[in-house]
């Protein structure tokens, strides 16, 4: 398996510094707690950050990870999906319903 590029700044990645700066500012006000931060673009990493006392040999316990990627998923297919996100999703549910996990 091939690592992951990691860019040297973030604009190696196209990612902009101050706008990663602005992101990380508000998750810092925000009153949330987060583990760790990583952001890639184009399969680069373009940010890695490890709040203590986690680190990169911590297990992270992740609830409700598949609703993420779902989500996810979704809006990035109905970014492409004329009809909306709805119908879109709906659409995309009979396309592949027989690859949808039971449960």
């Amino acid at each position: 398996m091939k690592p992951w590029e990691i860019a040297s700044v973030p604009e190696e990645a196209g990612v902009s510094s101050k706008g990663l700066l602005r992101y990380l500012d508000e998750v810092a006000a925000s009153g949330l707690e987060h583990h760790s931060i990583l952001v890639w673009k184009d399969g680069k990493l373009a940010c890695k950050l490890n709040y203590a006392p986690y680190d990169d040999q911590t297990p992270h316990v992740l609830f409700s990870l598949s609703k993420s990627f779902t989500s996810a998923a979704v809006s990035l297919s109905a970014k492409d999906c004329s009809a909306g996100t709805r119908r879109c999703w709906m659409y995309w549910q009979t396309r592949h319903r027989n690859n949808l996990p039971n449960g």
